[in-house]
């Protein structure tokens, strides 16, 4: 029963340590900003393991799912690599196919257009092929034309993604073909459309249906490019109030499908993009543009009106700036040594609480211990005692049995 209670009041102990240990930690924890604000929402359907529509002027997050999450690309990342080779060719440069360029592919990746190495094409040809029917050659045909090799492209895609705000993204070939340190995520990509479409050429390219190439070695009379996003070719449905379609489609069997949608309506432009899709990537496009435009006026135009209020009233207080700066300082100084030293008491009175409770349950405990060896040296004593006593009362009867033998005798 002892040995329970000891246990007990142990147990007691250690809890209480341990709570003021979480709270003063919790105390001491400062909350963490998202590096995006969560924009997600109910009203949208997204089957997707990622969704996110984004107006294309402002960069604002209209909705997103899982938008800053990590997934492989696929094909859309193409529209990266378009973007690297607009930067640094003209578009009636001669691309000529590389042996690595055709057969430096995944197999089964596919080559529909019959590319050979020594085909001369375009830089614009090899463009409309590589976006319209995603073909890997001519991204790699690119890659090596730009940059002379598929490393140092490489690393024009990454250095051309961190100048947009990609944060996340890491690209490893101009193809999107499957790779585990390709990944990007919603956002990032979302952030590339918005340059891609930006460019002429690209938003020509990227919303065409059909594009004649040129006679290769193994297509004498050239080849009938035909663009494979249904929301461009017409196998979807597309809003009849769209203005203008563009985008691209990809797929791996590590990435799922993958979509890159542009739309222009009224004037106003949205970029939707979808990853890791199993066959909902259509649906669930349609569903992000159609909360986009429905809720535009709402999110976006109150964000820009923020922003120009904030900068009108930027301009009518910068007059009174230069001469409230120096008092401005030493207030904001005085306040935050304030705010410092009132955090510093705040915690040194939880510390110094929780530090008394815990002596005290420690005054509490030895008690009980020197408590009970008392109690266990009086009960040692008493036995002792008790010990005595029979002894001497064995000593006694045996002498007396002694004394009557002896006078028996």
């Amino acid at each position: 029963m002892r040995e329970c209670h000891e246990k007990k009041w142990l147990g007691v102990l250690a809890a209480c340590v341990m709570f003021i240990g979480m709270f003063a930690q919790g105390v001491l924890a400062q909350p963490q900003e998202s590096a995006a604000e969560n924009k997600e929402s109910g009203e949208v359907s997204v089957a997707s393991q990622s969704g996110l529509v984004m107006d294309a002027k402002t960069q604002t997050v209209l909705y997103e799912k899982n938008g800053e999450r990590l997934y492989y690309p696929a094909s859309i990342t193409k529209l990266l690599t378009a973007l690297v080779v607009v930067k640094n060719c003209s578009l009636d440069e001669t691309v000529i196919f590389s042996h690595d360029a055709v057969y430096d592919v995944e197999d089964g990746s596919g080559n529909n257009q019959g590319f050979e190495a020594g085909d001369k094409l375009t830089v614009e040809e090899c463009l409309y092929a590589m976006i319209l029917e995603s073909s890997n050659p001519a991204a790699n045909a690119l890659a090596e034309h730009t940059s002379g090799s598929m490393d140092k492209f490489v690393y024009e895609m990454n250095e051309t993604a961190k100048e947009l705000g990609c944060r996340h993204s890491s690209f490893q070939n101009p193809s999107g073909l499957n790779d585990k340190m390709q990944e990007t995520t919603a956002y990032d990509m979302a952030l590339i459309s918005c340059a891609v479409f930006e460019n002429e050429a690209l938003r020509e390219i990227c919303s065409a249906r059909t594009y004649q190439l040129s006679p290769t070695l193994n297509q004498p009379e050239g080849y009938l490019l035909q663009a494979e996003h249904k929301l461009i070719n017409g196998e979807e449905t597309a809003d009849p109030q769209w203005d203008f379609v563009g985008g691209k489609t990809g797929y791996t069997s590590m990435a799922g499908n993958t979509l890159v949608t542009y739309v222009e309506e009224d004037g106003r432009q949205l970029v939707a993009v979808v990853m890791k899709s199993d066959m909902t990537h259509y649906e669930d496009t349609r569903n992000l543009l159609e909360y986009g435009f429905k809720n535009f006026d709402a999110l976006v135009k109150a964000d820009t009106e923020e922003e120009d209020t904030d900068e009108a009233d930027a301009a009518q207080t910068s007059s009174q700036t230069a001469v409230s700066t120096q008092n401005s300082e030493q207030t904001q100084k005085v306040q935050t040594k304030t705010g410092q030293s009132l955090s510093a008491l705040k915690m040194a009175g939880y510390v110094t609480a929780g530090a008394a409770v815990v002596i005290l349950l420690v005054i509490c405990y030895l008690y009980r211990k020197i408590q009970k060896e008392k109690r266990r040296q009086e009960r040692l004593r008493r036995r002792r005692r008790r010990v005595q006593k029979m002894r001497r009362q064995q000593e006694e009867e045996y002498r007396l049995r002694h004394r009557h033998r002896r006078s028996g005798s």
